[in-house]
């Protein structure tokens, strides 16, 4: 998959669910990066 391929399903997505496309995007790190804990030390 190219860029211009994910920027197509990523404007997809985000037009399906009426979300802006920077909160789709938001949404994907976030499930694949989790943030850590509060009292865990990030490595």
């Amino acid at each position: 998959m190219d860029a211009l391929q994910a920027f197509d399903i990523l404007r997809r997505l985000s037009q399906d669910s009426n979300t802006a496309l920077v909160d789709v995007a938001h949404q994907i790190v976030a499930a694949d990066h989790p943030s850590p804990e509060p009292d865990q030390p990030v490595s």
